[in-house]
């Protein structure tokens, strides 16, 4: 089940610290020292424009890799 479809999602990411290798979100969902909690190291992958919504100092805590999608959408923003 996906974070965003969980009742309590505080909950969740509090019964799952260390257990996902990494995860995928976009920038408009950003990830946060809560969830990379929930990551075993590993890597996160974020699609769309941007990261600002990312925690990078977390990242860096929590030894999670961080992956963007530069300059995919410029063509089509553009039109």
């Amino acid at each position: 089940m996906a974070l965003w479809e969980q009742p309590d999602r505080d909950a969740y990411l509090g019964a799952h610290r260390g257990r996902f290798d990494g995860g995928v979100t976009m920038s408009r969902h950003g990830c946060t020292d809560a969830m990379f909690a929930c990551f075993a190291g590993g890597v996160l992958g974020c699609f769309g424009v941007g990261y600002e919504s990312v925690d990078l100092e977390a990242a860096r805590r929590h030894g999670v890799q961080v992956g963007t999608t530069p300059d995919v959408l410029n063509d089509c923003v553009a039109d």
